[in-house]
C-alpha cells in the first residue's frame, strides 16, 4: 500500500490523475515494471549507478572545418551494471513489436553514440527498450561494439551531408 501511495503522489506531481482510465493504466505499467528483476537491480544499485533523463547534444563530423551534424536527445536511463557495462534503456508505452528491437535500431544507435560520451573508454555498452505494456516489462537489450558505434557515426554524418545537398541539386531519387 505504501508503494502505491507513493506512486500516486508522484503521478499527481506530474499532473496525472490516477483516477482517470489513462492515469490508472500508466500506474499499472509502473507497478508492473517495479515487480520485475530489472527494477530490483536498479533499486539495489543505488543512486550513484543509476542516471535518469540525461540530455545530450553531440557534434558529429566537422573535422578540419568539414560538414558537421548536431544530434540532440535525451536518454531515459543509463545504468552502470554490476558487470561494469553501461546499459541504456528507453521506455516505450507499447507492446514489443514482432521485429523486437529492429524497428528502433536507429534510435538505439543514436543513444549509444551519446552514451559513449558519458562512459569511460573500453566500457561495454548495451542498449535496449523496456516495453511497458508487456505482461513482464523487462528490458530487451543488445550489445554494441565500439566499432559499430564508429561505423554508425560515419554513416549518420555522410547521410546527413547527402540529404543537405539534395535541395541544391534538386535531386530526390526514390
Amino acid at each position: 500500500a505504501g508503494q502505491r501511495q507513493a506512486l500516486e503522489r508522484q503521478c499527481a506531481d506530474e499532473g496525472l490523475d490516477t483516477a482517470s482510465p489513462e492515469g490508472a493504466e500508466v500506474l499499472g505499467w509502473v507497478e508492473g515494471f517495479l515487480k520485475g528483476a530489472f527494477a530490483r537491480k536498479l533499486a539495489a544499485a543505488g543512486a550513484g549507478r543509476v542516471h535518469r533523463e540525461l540530455p545530450f547534444l553531440l557534434r558529429l563530423g566537422g573535422e578540419g572545418g568539414g560538414f558537421a551534424l548536431h544530434l540532440k536527445g535525451q536518454i531515459d536511463l543509463l545504468f552502470e551494471d554490476e558487470d561494469g557495462a553501461a546499459v541504456v534503456v528507453d521506455y516505450k508505452a507499447s507492446r514489443r513489436p514482432p521485429g523486437g528491437l529492429d524497428p528502433y535500431s536507429f534510435q538505439l544507435d543514436c543513444y549509444a553514440l551519446a552514451a559513449r560520451r558519458f562512459v569511460a573508454d573500453g566500457v561495454q555498452l548495451r542498449t535496449g527498450i523496456c516495453f511497458l505494456r508487456e505482461e513482464r516489462p523487462e528490458p530487451e537489450l543488445r550489445t554494441l561494439s565500439l566499432g559499430d558505434a564508429g561505423d554508425f557515426e560515419r554513416i549518420l554524418v555522410d547521410t546527413a551531408q547527402q540529404l543537405c545537398a539534395r535541395p541544391l541539386s534538386g535531386e530526390w531519387p526514390g
